[in-house]
This record gives structure tokens, sequence and C-alpha cells, in this order.
């Protein structure tokens, strides 16, 4: 009877073995991926993909492949982005087409200017905007211009394609000096419907809309101001009710003043909108107007009202100039719509012959309420005489350091942009989908 049980039981463990190695099998199969011939999926209109554009990815909603083209006279002045319906057995079909960067000239004729780092990424808790940035590389000056694009994909349903897919585009320029602030989607798309750009001298977060965004907002009070170096500038801009709509630009005072922190340019169906004043388009349909809220945080005011406290009360010198600080930002609060920004300022913006060691820096981090419209200094290090100290180091002993976990604190954003792409400006071999079984390989069409 024990022999009995004995073989009973291997042959059940043999059995679960077969079957858990069966269902193995059955499962690798299942996840393989589907690997298909770009020539075999091309229609008519998919065969320029061969020819004029690269090839970047599949979006991540929706089963759209993700193509730009380059255009102009050294084909890097100007860019289109494209997204092609990728349904198994049925040719690509192009669903949507946008300007990159439109209503901003890339230099003159005679001069090499190159559109370099293109990127672009989308939030994965944010389905209705694409952000593209990049910037023009210029070798006989230390600035750079940066531009983004704000573009809206086609809907994640390929079902709803049927409607109309022209929809506004948002625009914008600016100039960075060295050292260039790092731009991190991580935390750059934190805010919905917003983008936070660091220009090294100022904190911008541009949020677009359709919705007014003050009900009451009247034309003296476009342009709020906050707490010291924060400011608020709101545009609005008039989509046209026809073809034949006027694409005369009818300016604001907001706008007569040069007041705009950052260039905006709004776009639809190729033609730039009509920026009005926001009264009058308080009566317009919603689904007829776009609105461009700036929240803006000049650091250099603010930085002089706060250093020359911190100064005065430690060692008793006074600021000289700001001529060398660096600021990051470390830290996004969605829910509150908070920024927290380190900034750093070295020796050389201290009065000369103060009693600092030259190699030292202050340190600050600040939290910039975009509700409050205003800013504030949660912590800094403090600068000390050199004959207290050697090291370099805080009065209170203290390491002026950022909490790693901080930095962890964003959203997950899906970047689909491979840098091999944009530096050699040719297609991938291999386009392998992020989470579905598929992927396109290049090849030539029968």
């Amino acid at each position: 009877m024990a022999l009995l049980r004995f073989l009973r039981d291997r042959q059940e463990s043999i059995n679960i073995c077969e079957h858990t190695r069966l269902q193995w099998k059955v499962f690798k199969q299942l996840v393989r991926p589907r690997c298909i011939p770009l020539g075999s999926v091309l229609g008519d209109s998919g065969r320029e993909l061969l020819e004029d554009h690269v090839l970047i990815g599949f979006s991540y909603y929706g089963p759209y492949l993700i193509s730009y083209k380059p255009s102009g006279p050294f084909n890097d002045r100007e860019f289109s982005l494209h997204w092609w319906l990728v349904d198994l057995g049925q040719p690509l079909k192009l669903v949507k087409s946008c300007n990159l960067f439109e209503g901003f000239s890339f230099g003159t004729i005679d001069t090499d200017l190159r559109i370099t780092e293109l990127k672009l990424c989308v939030c994965q808790k944010d389905e209705e905007n694409v952000f593209v940035f990049g910037y023009e590389d210029k070798d006989d000056s230390e600035a750079k211009d940066f531009y983004i694009s704000i573009l809206s994909p086609p809907p994640s349903n390929p079902t709803e394609l049927n409607r109309d897919q022209a929809s506004p585009s948002v625009h914008l320029k600016y100039q960075a000096l060295p050292p260039y602030p790092l731009f991190d989607p991580t935390l750059s798309l934190q805010l919905q419907d917003t983008i936070l750009v660091n220009t090294g001298c100022t904190i911008v977060a541009i949020e677009k809309s359709r919705s007014p965004p003050l009900p009451s907002l009247s034309p003296s009070s476009a342009l709020s101001a906050g707490g010291v170096g924060c400011t608020i500038v709101h545009q609005s801009f008039l989509l046209p009710r026809g073809d034949n709509a006027s694409a005369t630009n009818v300016y604001s005072s907001l706008t007569s003043l040069s007041q705009v922190v950052l260039p905006v340019e709004v776009y639809y169906k190729e033609r730039a909108l009509v920026e009005v004043s926001l009264p009058s388009s308080s009566s317009t349909d919603p689904e007829m107007r776009v609105n461009v809220s700036q929240y803006c945080f000049d650091i250099e005011p603010w930085l002089v009202s706060t250093l020359e406290d911190i100064l005065l009360k430690t060692v008793h010198v006074n600021l000289s100039s700001l001529n060398d600080y660096e600021m990051i930002i470390c830290r996004v609060c969605p829910e509150d719509k908070i920024v927290c920004l380190l900034v750093k300022v070295n020796a050389a913006s201290f009065s000369e012959g103060t009693p600092l060691y030259q190699g030292y820096s202050i340190k600050l981090m600040c939290e910039w309420n975009l509700l409050k419209n205003e800013a504030r200094l949660i912590t800094h290090s403090h600068p000390l005489p050199i004959s207290l100290t050697q090291l370099n180091k805080p009065l209170d002993g203290r390491s002026f350091e950022i909490d790693k976990s901080d930095l962890l604190f964003y959203s997950p954003v899906h970047g689909i942009t491979n840098s091999s792409v944009l530096s050699t400006g040719e297609s991938l071999l291999r386009l392998d989908h992020d989470f579905l079984p598929l992927c396109l390989v290049y090849s030539e069409p029968d």
C-alpha cells in the first residue's frame, strides 16, 4: 500500500509539473511580440514615411505610430508631428498632423541653426496634451533659444476619429544663459494642463484652458502681482468661427504694454488666433476660446530682499549683486499647486572684502504657492566669517541636503523620444510597443 501511495503521489506531481510547464509555454507564446514589417502596412498615404519622415515610436494613448518630418532650407528649420493609425491588417492611415514651434523663426538663411535635443513627453494622467520641447543651438553665442509646443493628440479611442480633429496648439519661446536649466519632464509636467519652465532667473507655469481664468477679470487686473517677484498674466485667444474669420490681432492693454513674460503663439488650423480683451471674451462660447495663463516667479527681487536680511543678521555684510546663482526645481505638489525651489548663491554675489570663505555659497529652499501667488523661505544655510570656520559648514552644523525621497514625488511621465533617433535623424530598425506585444520592423515595401 505504501508503494501504491508513493507511485500515485509521484504521478500527480508529474502531472502538476507538466501542467505548469504547459501553462508557461502558452504564456510565453501569448506575450511574444508580433513583428510586423513596416513595408507590409504602408498604403498610398504611408509610403512617405520611408522617404521624408523619421519614426519616433508608438503613442502611449491609442494605437498610433508617431513620426516627425523636418522641413525648410536645411531640413532642420521646421518640424511637424504626425500620428498614424495602426490597425492590424490595414495600411497605416494618417489621422493628424501638427506643426511644432509655429510662429517663431529659426534665424536667417545664411546661418546654420539646428533644433537639437527634441523631447516629446506625455503625462500618464493627462490624455489631452502632448508636450514637445527643443532648443536652438547657436555656436556663436552662449545664449540658447528654447521652444515649447503644447499639442492635442488624437483620441485614445479610434472610433472617435470621425469627429473634427482640429484643435488649438500653444507655442512658446524663451532664452536662457549657462548654466542652462535642466528640463525635467518628471517635475515640469506635474500640474494638470500646465508646464513648468525654468529660464534660469524666472520660474514660469504656463496653463492652457478653455474656461476663463477669472470670471470678473478686468483689463486693469489682467496683470496681477502677489508676493515679491510673483506675477500672474492672463491671455485669452478667440477661435475663428469659420473659414472667413478675420486673423487680425486685437491686443488688450496687457499685450500693448509688452508685459507678457514669455511670447505666446496660439494656432488653429495653421492660422494665428486673435487675442482679445478678457471682458469681451467672457461672453463668448467657452468652446471658441483658449486661455493661456502664466504664473511667473522672478527670483532676483525675492533673493535680494531675502539675502539682505540673512546677511545682515549673520555676518553683517551687504549684497553686492546677484551675478552668480543657480536655481532648480526639486519638488512639485500638484494638489496644492506648490513648487519647491533650491537656489544656490555663490560668494561672487557678496560685497568685496567680506570675511567669507571664497568658495562658500548660500543655499536656500523656497516654496512658491501658485494659488496664493507668493513665495516664502523654507530653510537656508548660513554664511560664516572665515575666522569661525574653515570647512564651509553651516553655523548649526547641519548639512544642507535635499531628502532623496523628495525627488521621487512625481507622477509617471512617459517620454517616447529615442535619443538615437533625434541625434542621427534616422528611424530605428525596430520599434517595440511599451506595454503591448507589438513590434514594428523597418523594411522596404514589396
